[in-house]
């Protein structure tokens, strides 16, 4: 299983055509399953799914990982009662790694402390981490989350805190939703297209936790 493909591909920028070369070749003699991850939802489409990709037409089966249930913070930090996985899933979200790095922590606030609000903490930038790891780079959509995550959740209202026109953010919204950070509501009986009513929130709650605390 070949993991962090972004970081692979930016340092060795042959690499798609090795891949290509060794799943026509080496791998099929050997009759071996080989599995890509990438944190870079538009990298692995253009390495995998697009006409164009080097290894197009040869996937057998394409998904994305979607973040763990809460439920399954139960097992992994021994949690018995229900508020207090509801309460570790309003800090961490459904990210694994989040909830490796709070599992040493006997309490939740000296996580946040230590792991987000410490300017030193491994978490204290991760969303510019986390856009600056795409493929392309996202950090243009920074701004437009900024926003959001201050309240702002119109279309309208977010184009007035970034001081574009609305008409403009169109393809930016698309792409953090795309991306999963942001989730687009439309009001039952609105036009699924519609702009007008429709509500832009950030879709995981560990980013609304650090837009509410470490943003401001």
């Amino acid at each position: 299983m070949i993991d962090e493909l972004p970081y692979l591909v930016a340092s060795s920028p042959d690499l798609p055509a090795t891949l290509q070369r060794f799943v026509d070749h080496d791998a099929r003699r050997a009759r071996l399953v080989l599995a890509l991850a990438g944190s870079s939802q538009r990298m692995m489409q253009g390495m995998v799914l697009d006409a164009s990709a080097p290894l197009f037409g040869r996937a057998t089966e394409a998904f994305e990982v979607k973040p763990l249930s809460p439920g399954w913070l139960a097992e992994a930090h021994g949690l018995r009662r229900h508020v207090d996985i509801v309460r570790a899933w309003s800090l961490w979200g459904g990210m694994p790694r989040y909830w490796e790095l709070a599992e040493p922590f006997a309490d939740r606030r000296d996580a946040v402390h230590e792991l987000v609000l410490d300017p030193a903490g491994v978490l204290h930038e991760e969303p510019s981490r986390l856009l600056t790891e795409e493929t392309p780079t996202a950090v243009a959509l920074r701004p437009m989350l900024d926003a959001i995550g201050s309240g702002a959740h119109k279309l309208g209202e977010i184009a007035g805190r970034i001081g574009s026109p609305a008409t403009s953010l169109g393809r930016a919204m698309t792409r953090l939703a795309e991306l999963g950070l942001v989730i687009r509501q439309t009001p039952f009986g609105e036009p699924e297209r519609s702009t007008k009513r429709a509500l832009y929130r950030l879709g995981d709650p560990f980013l609304r936790l650090w837009f509410s605390l470490v943003a401001p």
